[in-house]
């Protein structure tokens, strides 16, 4: 059951949460026994035999949980393993939401440097294909593509390819030909980033708590997860 957002949440109390879980689990009320674990979490047990177990919290404890741990897996640099569900292109657009892309200037300026020297000594015909592109004198069409461009060529290149970097994320995607994952990396390594903002957008892109939880959501604004079941 979806909480129903014309329910006003009510305080979670043991008394609250047996009467939650009787009625979402169709059981006894006096059958049940709770017990406070902390602020916000009530867990409630079965006095039948079965071993069932039920967490009871409020949906602001759950929120406040899913939090802490992308707040966590941040910190760690592990938001692409643990939020697996995401794409990475949904990861990389919070990023660039919450990251002072700026920061990634002199990166940039180096790896654009080092790509297109790296062209020109291997004769890679995209040097020739960017040059067309800017627009630089003099116009390559009559030049074979194969051709090593001279010392001045690349150098007027390079100035010319790292005189606008105004779109920083734009073109850090072009010099990792779209990948995502490692622009994430990148923004990660070299940028200051609102961690907790960029936290909160992470949990919306999930779903909120909805999406992350697997627990029964509940009228009173509680979410229940099954702690353990009888064994067959």
């Amino acid at each position: 059951m979806i909480e129903d957002s014309t329910v006003k949440p009510v305080p979670l109390t043991i008394e609250g949460a047996l009467a939650a879980v009787a009625r979402e689990f169709n059981l006894v009320f006096t059958a049940l026994s709770g017990s406070l674990e902390r602020e916000g979490r009530v867990v409630v047990e079965a006095q039948d035999g079965s071993g069932r177990a039920f967490v009871v919290v409020t949906r602001a404890e759950e929120e406040k949980q899913c939090m802490t741990a992308i707040l966590e897996s941040i910190q760690a640099d592990g938001i692409l393993d643990d939020m697996s569900d995401l794409d990475s292109k949904v990861i990389y657009e919070a990023l660039s939401k919450h990251a002072d892309l700026a920061d990634l200037g002199p990166w940039l300026v180096a790896e654009t440097r080092e790509e297109i020297r790296s062209l020109a000594q291997h004769g890679d015909p995209r040097f020739w294909e960017m040059w067309q592109e800017s627009g630089l004198k003099p116009l390559a069409t009559n030049v074979r593509k194969e051709v090593i461009p001279a010392f001045d060529l690349v150098k007027a290149l390079q100035r010319y390819m790292v005189q606008d970097l105004s779109n920083p994320g734009q073109r850090l995607l072009e010099l990792l030909d779209h990948d995502y994952e490692h622009a994430c990396d990148i923004i990660l390594e070299q940028c200051n980033v609102d961690i907790p903002s960029l936290a909160v957008t992470l949990l919306a892109s999930s779903g909120g708590v909805e999406g992350v939880s697997d627990g029964l959501f509940t009228p009173e604004g509680f979410i229940i997860e099954v702690r353990r079941r009888r064994r067959i």
